[in-house]
């Protein structure tokens, strides 16, 4: 929640203050082994600082001034208010409103905790609640394409994994034939050969069952425990369009809300749009944790059956 504090002085007009607090995130750690993707790293000093760079960053800033048309506002830019030429080019004019909204915004940790404290002076209160408001907007879109990409990653990292497991067990398997055949090892007669044969085939479906359980109880609990961010998950076309419109029509309601208002019909269609593609995405992610579900506990019948049968 954004808040304002009026600053005034005798004869000069008043200075408000907007604020609003804002949580850190931990951050989700470079993907090495299975446990990390459960992991988060702690939020230290120079992780919280980081963040602080981030939200006082050029490229924060510009955006931000670009999506209010800042150059253009007089209570922002008093420039704009006395120039009756051509506007000068994006280029030209980052340097002086830069300077400007870095010379008016404050951010602060506060003590022994992962909140930040982002505030922005101006003598127009409501321009200075949407420099804040847009600005936290912003920054979290920032981090959630940066944790997608991360995600992105480690499904990719695990794909690479499975493959080396898959290698090494055709290996370790094919050693066994090898050993086999160059020492000659065979039954007494046709008899025992036929059973020994069944033996080594409920064997073989077995050791098959048991790898299939595991996967499925691999694939199921990152799902449960992944908050979204699960590989199967990554990889359903359905689902990543649908993450992708969402980032879309975010964006515009984003920017929309920054120039209208929350009460402006196209920005309150955007916000009907979001709601609606997000209720889409949980229906999708619930309905591929059930499919998986159900891929796990026929996997754990089988085994179970196999098991009895050997």
């Amino acid at each position: 929640m954004t808040t304002l504090v009026a600053i005034v002085s005798f004869r000069m007009r008043p200075v408000y203050q907007a604020a609003a607090r804002l949580e850190i995130e931990a951050a989700t750690p470079e993907i090495r082994t299975l446990s990390d993707l459960f992991q988060s790293m702690p939020a230290d000093d120079m992780f919280l600082q980081t963040q602080v760079n981030v939200l006082e960053s050029d490229n924060l800033a510009w955006q931000t001034i670009e999506q209010l048309r800042l150059e253009e506002n007089p209570a922002f830019n008093p420039r704009a208010a006395r120039s009756t030429g051509p506007r000068m080019k994006s280029a030209e004019a980052a340097g002086p409103l830069l300077a400007t909204l870095r010379g008016h915004l404050h951010v602060e940790i506060m003590r022994n905790s992962r909140i930040a404290t982002v505030s922005f002076e101006s003598t127009d209160a409501a321009l200075a609640a949407r420099v804040v408001n847009t600005l936290i907007d912003d920054y979290q879109e920032y981090n959630y394409h940066k944790n997608y990409e991360a995600t992105r990653k480690a499904s990719g990292w695990m794909e690479q994994q499975l493959d080396e497991l898959k290698a090494k067990v055709e290996k370790s398997e094919q050693a066994v034939v090898d050993y086999e055949r160059q020492n000659a090892i065979i039954s007494l007669n046709d008899k025992q050969n036929i059973e020994e044969q069944k033996l080594a085939d409920l064997s073989k479906d077995l050791t098959d069952a048991q790898a299939e359980a595991l996967r499925a109880d691999s694939v199921y609990t990152v799902l449960h425990d992944s908050e979204g961010r699960s590989p199967a998950l990554l990889a359903n076309d359905l689902l990543t369009r649908l993450e992708d419109r969402y980032a879309d029509i975010r964006a515009q309601y984003v920017d929309a809300r920054a120039q209208y208002g929350p009460n402006y019909p196209k920005v309150m269609r955007l916000h009907d749009q979001a709601d609606e593609i997000r209720a889409h995405i949980d229906a999708e992610r619930k309905r591929i944790v059930e499919r998986y579900h159900d891929e796990y506990v026929a996997a754990q019948h089988k085994q179970q059956l196999l098991s009895e049968a050997v």
